[in-house]
């Protein structure tokens, strides 16, 4: 079985964090609370404790700066899982397959779109932003899914996607790390009860078409 890049999340895999248990925060006071979902800009989604837990854990690559390279275009995927949440470790080595990334209407501003198709599956995303400085970027967005995407009915996750590496002399991207983590669930389903801070991390590279 294979798992897309972004937002295309295989169900069965969902279904593996089912009952499992996943702390956003330490303490009970609010203050203490990061965003869940909604981020406004690259800060936002680093600091969300479910994010930064995943980085850390899988020692993901951020790029940081306002110089990133022009990475617009449609790119072929190809790469592996390399790490993942415990829930998840049975996926460890398994391709990502080959989907296809639209990325467009990058901006001076930092800001970015990007898409993804897997058959006749088209995914897309809201809060596109981009850092990263000389050939070296990181790309965050954040998906919603809900019934559209397979799952049971009052059930809705926002999944993040992050994207690092190096746009090639040649237009590829080299060095590419691909990080999906479920940062928010909001469920009136009393039959699921999926878990917030399921992620998985695959590495490879991406051609351009």
């Amino acid at each position: 079985m294979k798992i897309s890049h972004i937002f295309i999340i295989i169900i069965t895999v969902l279904f593996l964090s089912i009952n499992t248990s996943c702390k956003l925060f330490n303490g009970d006071d609010d203050d203490n609370k990061s965003k869940k979902s909604d981020f406004n800009g690259p800060s936002e989604f680093v600091d969300n404790s479910s994010i930064s837990d995943a980085i850390d854990e899988s020692e993901f690559n951020l790029y940081f700066g306002n110089n990133p390279p022009s990475i617009m275009g449609t790119y072929k995927t190809f790469g592996n899982i390399l790490h993942t949440s415990s829930s998840l470790s049975s996926y460890i080595g398994q391709s990502l397959g080959s989907t296809t990334f639209f990325i467009f209407d990058q901006t001076d501003a930092g800001r970015i779109k990007i898409t993804e198709q897997d058959g006749d599956n088209v995914a897309y995303g809201t809060g596109g932003y981009i850092t990263g400085d000389d050939q070296y970027f990181t790309l965050y967005q954040e998906g919603i899914q809900g019934e559209e995407a397979g799952l049971p009915e009052g059930v809705t996750l926002y999944v993040s996607f992050i994207l690092s590496g190096r746009k090639s002399t040649f237009g590829t991207i080299e060095e590419a790390e691909f990080l999906n983590v479920t940062t928010n669930v909001v469920s009136t389903n009393p039959d699921y009860d999926y878990s917030e801070g399921e992620w998985y991390m695959g590495a490879g590279y991406m051609n351009l078409q």
